[in-house]
């Protein structure tokens, strides 16, 4: 089926010196290293602001120290990163520290991403916040969507959160992540919530994102946490009519945090957002082989 791209108007925003963190093939960010300062290089500024918010980027953990859930989540509505309440409720009900490592307890609720084992990371915060704030129209309780990259399970059991916002979800979030390990490790970090809305709700599958889950499309909601070359048509064939997909997308430029919304079959409008920097979308035996892996 030809697929129609309908830009929108309009040129947009440019951060040429604030991207996102490079994000691996399961599409995590690595490992960020100390808080950046001044001198940091760009590529270590890991912020995604939307477009026409005026936001202080070089020291955004110093600046805002965090030290329980609800400090995080303070944090990024004072920033400007959270505006729909919908998305703060969402938010302060998953504990972040539900999803790292024992060993990184005491810094889950810094705005950084951190390891998570075999490789990966979970992202950032104000990155699960930008694209959460993409999406909140879209997660509905009768509808379906679909995490790409899912790694923790954390920005999955947002999604079903914020489907439970309007009432007892009917649908399912997919979390497809193509590392076996993460997916078992995921399952438990859900479980520690001891919340029976995400018990049913949110359903985890190791797999290929790229291929997404035919099973359970079509989605009104689809995120993607890895870059993938021009718009993932496989994708946009389980998105349903009226659904948004937000996907980093290679360009000539350099990659770019798009949203793609389907207006009819085979009929999608594209819109920029702003530059990030993130891994290419791949495949498991890809990843495992390190070819991905940023020099």
């Amino acid at each position: 089926q030809t697929l129609t791209l309908i830009p929108q108007t309009g040129t947009p925003p440019a951060f040429p010196n604030l991207v996102a963190p490079a994000r691996s093939a399961a599409g995590h960010e690595p490992d960020q290293g100390p808080t950046p300062s001044a001198h940091t290089p760009a590529s270590f500024l890991a912020m995604a602001p939307p477009p026409g918010l005026a936001i202080a980027l070089a020291h955004w953990t110093s600046n805002y120290p965090t030290r329980t859930n609800a400090d995080l989540v303070g944090q990024l509505k004072a920033r400007g990163l959270i505006t729909h309440s919908k998305v703060e409720r969402a938010l302060a009900s998953i504990d972040r520290a539900n999803y790292v490592p024992k060993n990184q307890v005491a810094s889950a609720y810094e705005d950084r991403p951190l390891p998570i084992g075999h490789g990966a990371t979970i992202s950032a915060p104000h990155m699960h916040a930008t694209c959460l704030e993409l999406l909140v129209g879209y997660l509905r309780p009768d509808s379906n969507a679909l995490d790409v990259g899912s790694g923790s399970g954390y920005l999955a059991a947002a999604m079903a959160m914020l489907m439970a916002d309007g009432g007892q979800p009917q649908g399912k979030v997919l979390g497809v992540e193509h590392l076996e390990e993460l997916v078992r490790d995921s399952e438990r970090n859900i479980a520690t919530e001891r919340n029976r809305i995400l018990d049913r709700t949110v359903v985890l599958r190791h797999g290929d994102g790229r291929l997404g889950d035919a099973e359970h499309a079509p989605y009104t909601a689809i995120h993607v946490g890895a870059a993938s070359q021009g718009i993932p048509e496989e994708l946009v064939r389980q998105l349903a009519v009226g659904g948004r997909m937000v996907v980093p997308v290679e360009e000539e430029d350099g990659q770019y945090l798009t949203v793609v919304d389907k207006v009819a079959e085979g009929e999608v409008q594209v819109s920029r957002r702003f530059r990030v920097t993130y891994v290419p979308l791949t495949d498991e035996s890809h990843y495992r082989s390190g070819r991905w892996r940023i020099n």
